[in-house]
């Protein structure tokens, strides 16, 4: 079974596991990950690894964030930066179908106008998958949505059944979480973990209670 300090991080990878999950990615198919630098982001990407997509772009600001996630897998994990230029057009220009599956895994803080825009990368017959929660609604235009078969869900946590696949993934090795950093502290040092968290956590960092 997977150690304490990964098991402390299933409730974000469990998150992220059922909602690719509901985006039913098979393998040798392509997904897209939007707000890929943060918790729920990083989680998604090697999730996605481990369950064979082709192809997982990676969507973020960070640059750093984004070469640190390419280097997971240089041939398939694609880095697409925010800021230059339409999501979707970068997308298309690499994939002219589009992607199979998006996880939109944007927080309260990110605009609206990110996630709209990395919809119209979704291939006909995709679904996006929400389980960020940007804050403010998201317009969407049915039409196209229709023609093109588009399926739009949400998705909160997740069952047992899909926290023990998750760890028999682990245990496997299917699942590889070495690239997150283990940040132990010890209980009377909690309030220092939470100011550290908010000076220096990203997606990466995994910080958690030590357990004794």
């Amino acid at each position: 079974m997977p150690g304490f300090a990964a098991a402390t991080r299933f409730g974000y990878l469990g998150t992220a596991y059922s909602a690719i999950r509901k985006a039913a990615l098979r393998p040798a198919q392509n997904i897209l990950i939007l707000g890929a630098s943060g918790t729920l982001g990083v989680g998604a990407a090697l999730l996605a690894l481990a369950f064979g997509a082709a192809r997982v772009l990676v969507v973020a600001r960070d640059a750093l964030a984004l070469e640190r996630l390419k280097a997971l897998d240089p041939r398939r994990v694609v880095p697409i930066r925010i800021g230059e230029g339409r999501i979707a057009e970068q997308v298309r220009a690499l994939l002219p179908a589009g992607v199979d599956c998006m996880l939109d895994t944007l927080g309260a803080k990110a605009p609206t106008e990110l996630s709209v825009d990395a919809m119209q990368a979704v291939a006909r017959g995709g679904r996006i998958v929400q389980i960020g929660g940007v804050a403010g609604p998201i317009p969407i235009d049915p039409h196209p949505f229709m023609c093109a078969q588009l399926q739009y869900l949400g998705s909160l946590w997740f069952t047992t059944s899909e926290g023990e696949e998750m760890a028999s993934m682990v245990e496997s090795g299917i699942l590889d979480l070495s690239i997150l950093e283990n940040r132990p502290y010890p209980l009377e040092k909690l309030n220092e973990a939470l100011d550290e968290i908010q000076a220096e956590g990203n997606g990466f960092s995994n910080f958690h209670i030590l357990h004794l």
